[in-house]
């Protein structure tokens, strides 16, 4: 009888003749490497060869794989061919790992290892005892990085569709966007494409609402969340802490409402989002921004969502009123059950169908 796995580790190979993949000697690991990261399907590891810092990205024991792992495999490998970019992570090739019951001949991806970490890591690192703060210059820059990498990717026809703070990395001063695992060509048909996936705050509400299929404007509202996130240094989250930037210039804030507005057609297209930042970069002096953690005495927010005014993100969007509302909608809808796991590792209350806790 034949054995699924194996036909599929045999497919894998054609492929990566047929299409020259780079192949790195196969890995000899005598220890357990150190753990970056674990998403849903893949755990990241940092590794030394050859006196070379690398990461490896493993689709979760592939030893074993089935079909769907091999699609999912060949799918992002697809996507790293096509990919060569300053601010995106870099694409060595593929090795099989041998060594210990872990990593016995198991296939993984060999990666850029950005010596900086996670830019929610980075960002984290700037806050002592409640306060924030980080240069404007890095700001502008870290901003731009991921909208010139993003600009990239939809001009090769791929929307990345998980743009969050762990997926950006840091490596020489400079933002790299990484994690292909959901990205999708927009010329792909034979694997659905519509509903949320990733991490929930950073998501098109239209995705979440309606499940719409992710679009190039689904990417541009994860930007607006990441731009928020640089003036707080704290991912948005569902908990009563409150973070107030008190010198953000008034023309960064719009930037970002447009990015999240709930409206598809109202978010500016990425060229425009550089212009503005550059134009940002010459005309505003500030030498940072700082930012402070209070609690939020009001951060339960009805599932119902009251008319009179309520400040989101220290300010009264609303645009991010209705927004929440969305999700408020969502939580209540039994299908929030399939992404409350992803949502919980988010949040330090999780939330229920009858309350939403938004803090950013």
């Amino acid at each position: 009888m034949t054995n699924p796995s194996l036909e599929c580790l045999e497919r894998l190979e054609n492929y990566l003749i047929e299409h020259e993949i780079e192949r790195f000697a196969d890995l000899q690991l005598d220890y357990q490497p150190k753990i970056l990261g674990c998403g849903g399907s893949s755990i990241i590891y940092h590794t030394t060869f050859q006196g070379k810092n690398y990461a490896l990205k493993s689709y979760n024991i592939n030893v074993y794989m089935d079909d769907k792992t091999l699609k999912k495999f060949i799918k992002e490998l697809k996507i790293f061919q096509k990919v060569d970019h300053p601010n995106i992570i870099k694409f060595y090739g593929v090795s099989k790992i041998q060594g210990g019951r872990l990593f016995w001949k198991n296939f993984m991806f060999v990666l850029q290892f950005a010596e900086g970490g996670s830019l929610r890591d980075h960002l984290k690192a700037k806050r002592q005892n409640n306060s924030y703060e980080i240069s404007w210059n890095e700001l502008i820059k870290i901003a731009k990085d991921i909208v010139l990498g993003l600009t990239y990717l939809h001009s090769k026809g791929i929307i990345h569709r998980d743009l969050h703070s762990n997926n950006i990395l840091i490596n020489d001063n400079k933002a790299l966007i990484a994690d292909f695992g959901i990205s999708k060509q927009l010329d792909e048909t034979s694997i659905s494409s519509s509903g949320a996936i990733g991490m929930l705050p950073y998501i098109d509400p239209q995705c979440v609402r309606h499940n719409q299929k992710p679009v190039k404007e689904s990417d541009i509202y994860s930007v607006g969340v990441l731009l928020w996130e640089l003036t707080s240094g704290r991912p948005p989250s569902y908990n009563p802490i409150k973070t107030t930037s008190e010198n953000v210039p008034s023309d960064y804030i719009v930037l970002y409402e447009e990015c999240w507005s709930p409206e598809r057609d109202k978010r500016p297209k990425l060229d425009n989002i550089l212009v503005t930042l550059d134009k940002l970069s010459r005309e505003i002096t500030i030498e940072s921004i700082t930012s402070k953690d209070t609690i939020n005495e009001n951060y339960r927010i009805s599932s119902n969502f009251p008319n009179e005014s309520r400040s989101i993100l220290g300010s009264d969007s609303s645009s991010y009123k209705t927004t929440i509302s969305n999700l408020s909608s969502f939580f209540s809808n039994e299908s929030y059950s399939s992404f409350s796991s992803s949502a919980s590792t988010e949040s330090n209350k999780t939330p229920s169908s009858n309350f939403l806790s938004v803090s950013f």
